[in-house]
């Protein structure tokens, strides 16, 4: 099933791009796109998957495509087509894709960064959470605050999570 949902994204990626434009864009090339938007190395890598392989996808609470990676095998790929759209279209697209097809159904959060998605979005909507889970211990010091601030997001990838240490 991996396979599948490779497969299903990379042709997705290609009639997408094939339908308006001049070059067509490769079937390789649309599998290594694919790869990093999930955030494999490589294609190989996503197929060798056996921990967390995407015919779990269904089981995603959130999807965070690696921007970064995308760009970096975007770089490294010769002959792609110079009208191919941006990544972050790309990975739009492919988010868009993969949720109208019902492969997912989870949370989209795409940025260009994640650690910059977490302080420009996330905190900011989950801002009662923090709020109440920080007024026990300004009740203990006497702080008062009206509004959080973020300074920085750290991001950690660990074998099986995804750690973010926040300061502000």
């Amino acid at each position: 099933m991996s396979n599948d949902i490779s497969k299903i994204c990379s042709d997705f990626l290609r009639a997408h791009h094939n339908g308006s434009l001049s070059e067509k864009l490769k079937a390789s090339h649309a599998r290594e796109l694919v790869a990093a938007f999930f955030g494999y190395k490589s294609h190989a890598a996503l197929i060798a998957e056996s921990d967390f392989p995407l015919a779990r996808i269904e089981e995603t609470a959130i999807l965070a495509p690696d921007m970064p990676l995308v760009e970096k095998r975007r770089a490294k790929l010769n002959g792609l087509p110079p009208d191919l759209l941006s990544s972050r279209d790309l990975a739009d697209a492919l988010c868009k894709h993969l949720q109208a097809e019902s492969l997912f159904h989870g949370e989209v959060w795409l940025h260009d960064r994640l650690d910059y998605f977490v302080i420009e979005n996330y905190l900011p909507d989950q801002d009662y959470q923090v709020m109440d889970q920080l007024s026990g211990v300004m009740a203990e010091t006497n702080a008062l605050f009206d509004e959080a601030y973020y300074e920085e997001a750290v991001v950690a990838h660990g074998p099986e999570e995804l750690t973010i240490t926040v300061t502000g």
